[in-house]
């Protein structure tokens, strides 16, 4: 790091401590007043660096609640982000095979992920497995369309996944546990056992689950003489998952709050359908992700955050006796924040660090990298319903010798009162090479520059009360310039190697619609739809421009989903369809994929008895037995029938 740079950081540290400190002198926290800087409101986002409401954000937000998580079957993230039209889920075969999130036509590499606001993109490959992500210690889900590199760094050249975990209740006294089990199909068993405690001060969670199956689903398979069914071979799968989560309030100025997740996964990858019997190959995968974060409040109008993440994984890959390879991550993060907040200001700033490692046989000695970033955001409310929201972001990486600068401005505007809201941004977005790109044995690039993008997003978000209804709407464009892209191509032999060569532009407009009733009595229902139109194009990989304004692969032009749900006294129905509009598989777009056209749900019955609640559910998915791929020569499952059957015990102490 250059003394330049270290005297920017220092300054920039000692600026922050001497407006805490003067601010705290100023006014001291009312310990009295409610805890203003956490929110349980449903419409209020975090992806910002500091709340604001969804109905106030300059960016498209897509926020996942409780009623849209039990709406899908399944136990891992992304059963839950495959049933939205924000996110192309790049599923490998059915969970938990590996699965990741495109956002606006970009790849998987450029989609941050965040656990309560902190990453947990790998240093090795830029991905998140979203199989390895349970869904029963998750409150909800935000997702944020577009570029957001100002506030999180790299990878954020597509959009941002936050996933806000659950509190474990803070501030009612009781205790509630939870058994369940399930069968499911290709004989798939599943066992979880959760308790949660709570009083005024104190919340904690507590689940171990345990999830088996051979996987042998039925797809069809063309032999040339006509589709036949089979049954997936080589994929079986063991997943042990285990989390806890405590919260801990001293008073309402404070709250600590520590998420410990761990999961055991042994599987097996039943490679690409050729149409003879794959090669045993099984991946072993470990991985610890620990969260620590405290929050305070220094006065009425300002705090400051602190978080800590260590993350620890192991993943083994072999297909005996050719391959028996493993990689090795550790990583260490820090960050503090402080967060001030006035009758027209809202701003925070501060210091991000993160420590990460990597070891494997695959690369050319060990892999180091330290990285330090500074940022700010905020956001100013003017006269006249304008407000404005910029941020900045300086990142420096230690083995790329270099200091990558991002920023991003975002306007809203109300021309009434409420309801109606005009939104518009700008801003620059990068990621950075992965280890894997620079230094793998075989072909690693040291030379790689970082990935860049521009991206420009406007639309118009409405949101009113009719008649009991609840109805919300949003149209949306995205237009992203990406240049600097990684590409592997063929470096001599049988040998790739990545380059800085090529770029693409993409077209984004989306359109989305709820309608969620909230009159009295025992029934309530509700709906929501979203259609998303990508045109994402090659615009130069040194091919001699044969994939040149040609759609990138696996991208599907239309992409669409309608979820409707209805509840009356101890009766649940959710019905959802998903769209997998028309894709190739190709780069030069002469394999096109055919459309698909999805649909699922669930039923439960909810039987109370005192304090204990008998749940039973029926799921069932692809009830139209379509045959389809999401990734060519991965087949996904046919019609597919679960049951589930939980025992809830919920007792609250009375005043």
């Amino acid at each position: 790091m250059s003394p330049a740079l270290r005297r920017t950081y220092l300054y920039y540290i000692i600026w922050l401590v001497s407006i805490a400190a003067l601010n705290l002198q100023a006014e001291e926290p009312d310990s009295t007043a409610p805890g203003r800087h956490y929110f349980t409101d449903p419409v209020v986002i975090t992806s910002g660096k500091f709340p604001v409401r969804l109905s106030e954000s300059p960016y498209r937000v897509e926020v996942l609640d409780a009623k849209k998580i039990e709406a899908s079957n399944g136990f891992y993230l992304a059963d839950v982000l495959k049933n939205t039209s924000s996110v192309v889920l790049r599923s490998y075969g059915a969970a938990p095979l590996l699965q990741t999130a495109s956002i606006n036509g970009m790849s998987p590499e450029h989609t941050v992920v965040l656990i309560d606001g902190v990453r947990i993109n790998s240093f090795q490959n830029s991905l998140v497995d979203l199989s390895l992500i349970n869904t029963e210690f998750i409150d909800k889900i935000e997702l944020i369309s577009g570029g957001a590199s100002s506030l999180y760094g790299s990878n954020a050249m597509g959009g941002v996944v936050n996933i806000i975990t659950k509190d474990g209740g803070v501030g009612s006294e009781g205790i509630d546990a939870k058994v369940e089990a399930g069968y499911g199909p290709f004989d798939a068993r599943s066992y979880l056992l959760g308790v949660g405690g709570r009083n005024k001060s104190i919340g904690a969670r507590f689940y171990v689950s345990n999830r088996q199956s051979d996987n042998m689903f039925e797809y069809f398979f063309d032999d040339g003489s006509g589709k036949k069914r089979k049954k997936r071979e080589n994929a079986a799968y063991l997943l042990r998952d285990m989390g806890f989560m405590l919260s801990y309030t001293a008073d309402p100025s404070a709250l600590l709050k520590i998420n410990v997740l761990y999961t055991n996964q042994d599987k097996q990858l039943p490679g690409i359908e050729t149409g003879t019997p794959p090669p045993k190959t099984e991946q072993p995968d470990k991985a610890l992700n620990s969260i620590l974060s405290f929050d305070k409040a220094l006065s009425n109008s300002s705090g400051i955050k602190l978080a800590l993440n260590y993350q620890n994984s192991l993943q083994k890959y072999r297909t005996l006796p050719f391959i028996n390879t493993f990689y090795k991550n550790n990583l260490a993060a820090f960050s503090v924040a402080y967060h001030y907040e006035a009758d027209f200001i809202k701003a925070a700033a501060g210091y991000d660090y993160s420590h990460g490692r990597l070891n494997s046989k695959e690369l050319a000695g060990d892999a180091v990298r330290n990285q330090h970033a500074l940022f700010f955001s905020s956001s100013f409310r003017l006269p006249g319903g304008l407000s404005i929201f910029p941020s900045a972001r300086i990142d420096n990486y230690s083995d790329l010798r270099m200091n990558i600068f991002t920023g991003r401005t975002g306007v809203t505007y109300k021309p009434f009162e409420e309801n109606l809201v005009l939104r518009a941004s700008i801003g620059n977005n990068f990621r950075a090479p992965t280890f894997n790109d620079l230094y793998w044995k075989n072909g690693g690039n040291p030379l790689l520059k970082p990935e860049r993008s521009m991206n420009i997003d406007g639309g118009a978000r409405y949101n009113n009360v009719i008649s009991e209804f609840l109805v919300t709407a949003e149209a949306g464009y995205n237009y992203i310039v990406a240049e600097e892209k990684i590409v592997w191509t063929p470096a001599g032999g049988l040998l790739w190697s990545p380059k800085n060569i090529s770029s693409s532009v993409s077209h984004i407009s989306s359109f989305s619609a709820g309608a969620d009733y909230y009159g009295s009595g025992a029934l309530s229902y509700g709906a929501s739809t979203g259609i998303s139109f990508n045109t994402t194009t090659d615009e130069g990989t040194g091919n001699s421009g044969l994939t040149k304004g040609k759609q990138l692969i696996y991208m599907p032009l239309v992409s669409s989903n309608v979820i409707i749900y209805v509840k009356f006294r101890f009766i649940k129905i959710n019905i959802v369809y998903n769209h997998i509009g028309k894709r190739y598989s190709d780069q030069e777009n002469k394999n096109t994929m055919a459309p698909v056209n999805l649909l699922g749900g669930n039923i439960s019955f909810d039987i109370p008895a005192g304090q204990l609640t008998a749940a039973v559910r029926f799921g069932f998915d692809n009830i139209t037995d379509s045959d389809y791929e999401v990734i060519s020569g991965y087949p996904m499952p046919l019609r597919n029938y679960s049951f589930n059957l939980s025992i809830n015990y919920n007792h609250k102490e009375t005043p």
